[in-house]
Order: C-alpha cells, then structure tokens, then sequence
C-alpha cells in the first residue's frame, strides 16, 4: 500500500515531509521569480493581447455582476477576478471546476461522481457547491430542490467572453442564495457582430479514461437578428481504483464481498456486474440567445448523468449508477429605454429541474455478531421541480454622478417534498408502491438481507409524474433598490433589498460601500454586504432512512466586512482583500440549525506582464495568488457521545437543555477541511505567435479534518500538497492543437470526505489484512461517506480547435 497523507506520522519525519513540500514550494517560486526577472532584460516589444493592457484599460474592464449593471472593475463595489476567453485558450481549460481550481478563496474538493468537484468560497463548508451563485449570462443555474450546482463538466467553454466571480455575499441585489459569492458566466454577445458576420467553431477533446468530448459555439447578424449557441458532449469511462492511492474503505474488497452485498451481487447496471468499480460520466449542455432588436429569447440546458465516485464507502455503496441532474429554462428579455435617461429591463423565465438515478446499498446489520452482514437494496429515486419567475429593473441615470437601480420580482415554484425513492426502506416515499408490502424482512419492499439466497428484485421504479400530496406549491416576492453616488474621488453605494417568501417569512438586507480613488493607480474599498440562504426543500422535506428532515429549519444569514486596496503599475495588478464573516443559524448536513461560524480572511491577487526574453515572442504573463481562511465554529462534535454539542445547538438555544448542561458549554473550534493556506501561481510562455507554453501549480497547506469526522477525533491531519499542471498549445491560423498534462510530477495527495465523512479508516491486524470480526467478515465503515479522498494520479487531454 502507498504512504498516504493522513497517518500519524512520528515528529522528525513529518519534518522531513513538510521540508520536501515546502522545497519544492520555493523552487517553483523560484523558477517564476527567475523567469519574470529574465524578462526585464529584453526590450524587444510584443503584440498586444487582452492580458497586456494599459493601465487606464484595464483598470476601465466592464463588469457586470457586482451591482447589476455595466460599471469598471475599480467601480464595482466588490472583490472581483475576471477570467478572459484567453486565459481559457492559454490554460486549455476543458471545464469549470478546472478554472476555480485555480482561483484564490476556493477551497475544492474533488469525488469524481456525481458531484465532481465540490468548492467551499472563503471557508463555508457545506454538503454540496450550495453557498455560490452560479449564473449564466446573469440567470441563475442552481437546482430548484437542492440549490446546489453540480461542477462537472457539461458547460460548453467555446463561446465564453469571461467569466466573473465576484466573492463574498450580494443578497441586496441578487436576494435569496448569493451567499458566499457568485460565478458569472458570460457568453459572446452576437449584438456586438457586424451585419452580415457569422462565427463556427469547435474543440475534439480526448484524454485518459477513455474520456471523449465535443464543444462547439456558432453565431451571427443579420439586420436586426443575432443568434449565439453553443453546446458540450462528453463521455468517459472515468478514473478506475487502480488510477488512485489506496486508501481505506476504498477497496475493491468491499465492493465484491457476498457476506456484504449478498444477492446485490448476481444483478449489473450498464452493462457491468455490480461488485466491480464503476463510475462513468454522460453529460451535455447547450447555451443559447436569439436577439431580434431590444427583444432576447434565451436557453439553458444541462444535464449530468454520473456514477459515485469516491463519494461513499465501498461497503455501502456501489458506484456503479446513473445519478442524473437536469435543468431546462427557457427565459425572455426586453430592454426598452423609456427616456433619455431611464432603462426599463423586463425578465421573465420558465424552469423544469429533476435530479433522479439508482443506488445500490448496503446497511450494517445492528444486531450482536452480524456485523459483518447487510440488509441490502437497489432503489430508485425521483425529483421534480419546476417554477416561473417574472422580474422587472429599472435603471435611471438621474445625473453623471447620481445613479439610481431598482427592481421588483415575483417566483411561483412547484417543488418535491421528499425524495421519491422506491425499493428502499419503508420509511422513504414511493410513488409506485404498496405501503402495505414490508418485503420479506418487514424493513421496506425492496430490503433484503445479504445472507437471503433469493435473487435480488427487480422493484417497478418511481412515476413519471409527482404525487399532490408529495409537492408543495410556494411563492417569492422581492424589491430592492440601489444607489450610487460619485463625488470626485469618491464613490458610494447603498442597497436594500426586501424578500418574503409564503413558507418561511420575509428578510431585509442593506449593503453599503465607500470606493476612494487615490490615483489612477490605487483604489481603496470599504464594503459592508448581507444576504441569507433559503432552507432547501431536500432538508426540510426530503428526510428518509439515515436522513433527517427538518420543517422547522430557519433560513441562514450573514453579514460580512470587506476592505480591499487595488493597485495598478506598469507591469502588473495587486488587489487584495482583508474580511470578516459571519454567520448564524448555520445549516449542516443533518438539516439542523447549528449555531455560527466566524471566518477570517485575506486574499490577494496578482496579475504580471513582462517582456518576452523570446525576441520577437508576446508578452509573458504571470499570477499569483494567496489565500488565508480561519474558520470557527460555536459548535463541535463530541465523538465519544456521538453527538453535537455547543452553545450553539437548536437545544440549547431553545431552552430545552440548561444553560449549566455541558452539551451547551460555549466552544470556539476550527471546522475543519478548510486549508489556512492555499497559494496559486501560473506562468505563460509564448515563444512566438504559433506556440505557448502554460504552467500552472496549486499549493494547499496542512488542514484539519471536519469537526464530524472520526478521524479528527484521533489527532489525523491531511499533509499539505503542491500540484501542478502543464499546458502545449500550437497555433496554425484557425486551428490549434493542446496537450495539457495534469498533475504533472505524479503526486499522491488527498482531498477530505464530504457531507459527514464518517467512514473512518480501515483496521489491519498484526500481518498488515484488513480486520475482520470474530466471524470471518470484514470489519465495516463507521458511516456511509468516505472520509478521505485519494486524488488521480498523472492524466492528459489532448484538444484539436478549429474556428471559422
């Protein structure tokens, strides 16, 4: 077995580890440090790219996701970064997870399953990618029932302009869920062609594990009518066990064991025997705008077909399936100017979401000496949702200093209560099935135990349509309004912004800023944002077997103070940003409002030009970026009573525990999984205008492991790790051919389980096997998700680019 990053490890060897990473560390940096100084020397002068701006210029790019409209990237009353079309070129970045891996204030976890990626922005760790807003062309992406966006890999990447992330929370303007911060994508905008101008282009991709990907964009003009598409397929077979370190629960033992599965085992799934690891992707998105004068017809589609992954424990869960997330919205937009000096902006938009698949399980038997056995399942699960939504802005330049935005909305939605799951345990909704039928264990239809010799059923699966009385119809109105007031060298903003929704009452949320431009070089910013986050249908509603529901869950707030300071030389960009969070009424993973986190943070950002010691070759460009989070929470886990405890525990607030009770002492505790520090730092090479060299390296510190988490409980750790990532790209006028290498020097590193990550880690007895019970079988997980991840090892993707 490999050494793995998350043993305990006697003091002078742990030195000696850290001591290599942080070599390596210093040589990278080092290697960027020389290249940069290198580049002084030459005074041979380069085209320009979008990078090489000048100062005014960039300093002047337009954003609009900060406050809602077109305003510079010095202007907007928030901490920004911008990726361009170009550095998604330069970088050969096939997909959005690979982008926010390299941005600061992400903290990314990586399952490859159905959630692929999972990030956490600035240190709110949460079940899934639920605490960022991720829009395209400014409408919102995130699932209806779960609020979350799955990170995978089926948005087409071909007709981005850029992409804008905007960090910390916008709620004044964007209301319910802009939380932890917000990812913009933005595509081309055909309006901007010229009459009679059209554009085709396209990427092959192909890579390791038998990975296959088509992406592909087309526009045009024609008097009044523009058009823009573009769409995204890919396949892949995905990583297999043996393309990881070894680790834990994450055993092909587990998978095929019969005293575990039973007669799960005589059944396949796509075409494979369950007990072998399997964990394909299937995904396909399509972005699109029809414009025909002030007058946008739009879509959004995606859906993400994908097994497991590492996600679960192996002696619970069989990754081989299809767990599938959908999303088609179809939307209107009519920008009409009323007068000279005020824009009238019309949206209105109709949404189907359904997340659906199967799941094969196994749960311990609890009962004396059958640990090692199972009752087992193969279920099949349901959702719907849908909603429309109706929103009107108006924008009115009272003056060139005075500006004045405001809006009105209203969203009726239609969302499943619990999950439809049928198969499973009788405490879990069926659409399908007779409540009456317990199975031949009496637990639920399609329980049996793993020692039964009766094949496993084949159990009819959920309905096509909803039940009544398992939905429930809700409605959302909102207003806010924003001010904006420069004063020479200075500007101000004010918002409010007022929700109610009909289930769990109305919010209030002001956001106020003070920008002071000292020069045309430095700019100071002082913000001060709130917002909250609805309870999500799935933890109010959606408890079954081993998953709680709670009705009576309050929606999550935060405030949060931000003073950022950017500066613009010659040859490069600074920003950096210094904030405090905080937040109440948290939301974990047990659908429980669980007391306050308070994160500390600063993030700077640095972007660097330098002259090309290529002579005659473009500009060099660097980045570099560093990222500290200090994460507390009012709460902690107590592992030898299984249970939270905390000031902060519903209750304790409520009352029903004394204040004297020690399950209510006030604790202040690291959460865990978040890294103190992470830094990310690129370097792109041109040697001429045909070919370009990209590197890029991620560096993630040492971090505690989740409050949840058994192995926090004995003193485990994650080692930090550096990893880097390379890129080749050749350029023959309209065709371009890339090689991008990930994880370029092989490092085994691993990432931290999600939801709870109460697996533990395996037992050996004395001749290094894995433990079993006094009867033979296997000693078994402590819980259903692994808490560690072992990364992929050394993998490639080749990409062929054409445009016309």
């Amino acid at each position: 077995m490999k050494d793995i990053a998350v043993t305990k490890i006697n003091p002078c060897f742990s030195t000696m580890l850290k001591f290599e990473q942080y070599t390596r560390l210093l040589i990278s940096s080092s290697f960027l440090i020389f290249i940069t100084c290198a580049s002084f020397v030459s005074a041979q002068e380069a085209k320009e790219d979008l990078f090489a701006l000048s100062l005014e210029e960039l300093f002047s790019t337009k954003v609009t996701s900060a406050s809602g409209v077109e305003e510079s990237l010095r202007d907007a009353a928030a901490s920004m970064i911008v990726i361009t079309e170009q550095d998604i070129h330069d970088r050969a970045y096939t997909d959005l997870s690979q982008i926010l891996t390299d941005l600061p204030g992400f903290d990314n976890i990586k399952s490859y399953g159905h959630d692929r990626v999972i990030s956490y922005q600035r240190g709110y760790r949460t079940p899934t990618t639920q605490r960022t807003l991720f829009m395209i062309n400014g409408v919102i992406n995130n699932q209806l029932w779960s609020q979350a966006f799955p990170q995978n890999r089926q948005l087409p990447l071909t007709n981005i302009e850029r992409i804008e992330v905007l960090y910390g929370p916008a709620g004044a303007i964007y209301g319910p869920n802009a939380f932890s911060g917000i990812v913009n994508i933005i595509t081309r905008d055909a309006r901007e062609l010229d009459i009679g101008e059209s554009y085709f282009k396209y990427n092959i991709q192909a890579g390791s594990f038998s990975t296959t990907a088509v992406d592909m964009a087309a526009g045009g003009k024609m008097d009044q009518l523009s058009y823009s598409i573009s769409a995204k397929f890919i396949e892949s077979d995905g990583p297999n066990l043996q393309d990881f370190p070894t680790w834990g629960y994450l055993r092909s033992e587990f998978l095929n064991d019969p005293a575990i599965w039973g007669s799960v085992l005589q059944r396949e799934h796509l075409n494979t025997p369950y007990g072998n690891y399997t964990s394909m992707d299937k995904e396909q998105g399509i972005i699109g705008e029809l414009n025909f004068g002030k007058l946008t017809f739009g879509i959004n589609y995606w859906h993400t077909q994908n097994g497991y992954g590492l996600k679960f424990a192996l002696d619970k869960g069989q990754p081989n399936a299809i767990w599938a997330k959908k999303i088609s919205q179809w939307y209107v937009k009519y920008h009409k100017q009323l007068t000279p000096k005020l824009l009238s902006k019309t949206f209105i938009r109709q949404r189907d979401d359904r997340r659906y698949g199967n799941w094969a399980e196994a749960t311990a038997d609890w009962n004396t000496n059958m640990e090692g056995f199972s009752y087992v399942s193969i279920s099949d699960w349901n959702v719907l949702s849908n909603s429309w939504k109706l929103r009107q802005d108006w924008d009115y330049q009272a003056s060139d200093n005075l500006s004045i935005l405001a809006g009105l909305k209203y969203e009726n939605k239609e969302l499943t209560k619990a999950f439809d799951v049928c198969g499973y345990w009788s405490s879990a909704f069926c659409s399908s099935s007779n409540a009456h039928n317990l199975g031949p264990e009496g637990l639920g239809e399609g329980v049996y135990h793993s020692t039964s010799t009766e094949p496993q059923p084949i159990i009819p699966g959920t309905l096509s349509e909803m039940p009544a009385d398992n939905l429930i119809r809700t409605n959302d109105k909102g207003g806010y309004l924003q001010v904006t007031w420069d004063i020479e060298e200075w500007r101000y903003s004010a918002a409010i912004r007022w929700d109610k929704n009909s289930e769990y009452g109305s919010f209030t949320k002001p956001r106020l800023s003070a920008i002071y431009h000292f020069s045309n070089k430095n700019t100071i910013k002082l913000i001060y944002s709130t917002a909250f986050q609805e309870p999500g249908p799935s933890a109010v509603y959606g408890g079954w077997n081993g998953k709680r529901a709670n009705p009576d869950l309050k929606p999550e707030e935060m405030e949060n103070l931000e003073l950022i300071w950017l500066y613009q030389a010659n040859n490069w960009l600074h920003e950096t940003s210094l904030y405090y969070a905080n937040y109440k009424n948290v939301i974990k993973e047990e659908a429980e409002n669980a007391g306050e986190r308070d994160i500390t943070g600063f993030e700077y950002r640095g972007q660097y030009k330098f002259n090309n010691f290529i002579n005659g070759a473009p500009k060099i460009k660097t980045y570099l970026n560093y990222t500290f989070t200090e994460v507390k929470s009012n709460i902690t886990y107590d592992h030898d009573i299984a249970a939270w405890i905390g000031s902060g525990m519903d209750n304790c607030t409520s009352g029903e525990f004394s204040d004297d009770d020690p399950k209510c002492r006030s604790v202040d505790e690291d959460l865990g999984d978040i890294a103190p520090h992470k830094i990310n730092l690129g370097l792109n090479i041109p040697f001429n205008k045909m070919i370009n060299l990209n590197f890029r390296g991620n560096y993630v510190s040492e971090r505690k492991l989740y409050l949840r988490n058994p192995l926090r409980a004995d003193g485990i750790k994650l080692d930090s790790y550096m990893v880097f990532n390379a890129n080749i790209g050749i350029k023959f006028e309209n065709i371009r051919l890339d090689l991008a290498v990930n994880n370029l020097f092989n490092t085994a590193y691993y990432h931290p389980g999600l939801v709870q990550a109460n697996s533990g880690d395996v037992s050996l007895d004395e001749k290094g096997n894995l433990a079993r019970y006094a009867n033979g079988n296997l000693v078994r997980s402590g819980g259903f998700h692994n808490s560690v991840m072992p990364q992929v090892e050394r993998n490639y993707s080749l990409i062929f680019s054409m445009s016309f």
